[in-house]
């Protein structure tokens, strides 16, 4: 595979906007700088890329957080959001993000993952 999954870094704001857009989500630079910037700085949410490995194109992203578990032993993993572009669907790159997450999340202490959108990839 020719892609490679790596945290999200402020830079990436820009080839974020083809990607929500494809969702029908706004797609203003500067406030999805002002949101990335608010969950890179988030202890308990994290953004993972998946980009080429050589020309670092952006070509999906999930979202997710680690909620702590009062009654229960384990933590859970939420997926906020997780969409892969529409000309790279059904390339293994959506595959490739929820697999890295899911390792992610029980290095964190989870033990299970829930999600509320839908899966793009």
């Amino acid at each position: 595979m020719d892609y490679e999954v790596r945290l999200a870094t402020i830079n990436d704001a820009d080839a974020f906007c083809p990607l929500l857009s494809s969702l029908g989500y706004p797609t203003d630079t500067t406030a999805i700088k002002e949101r990335l910037s608010r969950i890179l700085q988030t202890p308990d949410a994290v953004l993972l890329v998946a980009a080429h490995k050589t020309t670092d194109q952006v070509a999906g992203v999930i979202s997710i957080q680690f909620i702590p578990q009062l009654g229960l032993a384990g933590d859970i993993c939420h997926i906020c959001f997780f969409v892969v572009a529409e000309n790279l669907h059904r390339a293994g790159i959506g595959k490739l993000l929820e697999s890295t997450a899911e390792e992610l999340s029980r290095k964190r202490g989870c033990d299970r993952m829930v999600s509320l959108v839908p899966h793009f990839g």
